[in-house]
C-alpha cells in the first residue's frame, strides 16, 4: 500500500508478488483497489478497469465498495461500454454519497453523462 501511495515505479510488480504470495488475503482486494485507483486518477481508464474487474468488491470496506462502482462505471463509460457502466450507476443514496469524494469536476462530468444515459439513451451509438 505504501509503495502506491507514494507512487513507485514497481508497483505492479510488487501487488503481483503480493498476489502471488498471499492469494486468498482479504487485504489483496483492496491492495488491487488501491492500484486501480491509482491508475484511474492518471486517467489510464484501461488498465484501471482490468484491475476493477478482477476484485471480489465483498472484500472491500463499504466506502471502497461505492468508489469501487463509481470508479469502474466511469471506466466503462470511458471505454464506450455504457450498458454495464448504467447497471453500475443508479439512482440510489450509494451515488449521492460517492458524489462528495469526488473532486467537482468528476461530479459534473458523472451528472451531464448519467442525465445522457437515463434521458437520452439513443446518444450513446
Amino acid at each position: 500500500m505504501c509503495a502506491i501511495r507514494l507512487d513507485r515505479s514497481n508497483i505492479a510488480g510488487l501487488v503481483k508478488n503480493f498476489e502471488d504470495r498471499y492469494p486468498n488475503a482479504p487485504e489483496l482486494q483492496m491492495v488491487k483497489f488501491a492500484l486501480a485507483s491509482r491508475l484511474f486518477d492518471r486517467e489510464d481508464y484501461a488498465a484501471a478497469l482490468a484491475i476493477y474487474d478482477s476484485i471480489k468488491k465483498p472484500f472491500l470496506y463499504a466506502e471502497e465498495q461505492i468508489e469501487y462502482d463509481f470508479k469502474s462505471a466511469y471506466c466503462y463509460i470511458r471505454e464506450g461500454n455504457t450498458d454495464v457502466a448504467a447497471e453500475r450507476l443508479t439512482l440510489s443514496s450509494r451515488v449521492i454519497t460517492v458524489l462528495s469524494l469526488c473532486p467537482v469536476n468528476i461530479i459534473w462530468v458523472m451528472c451531464v453523462i448519467w442525465k445522457r444515459i437515463l434521458l437520452l439513451p439513443a446518444a450513446f451509438p
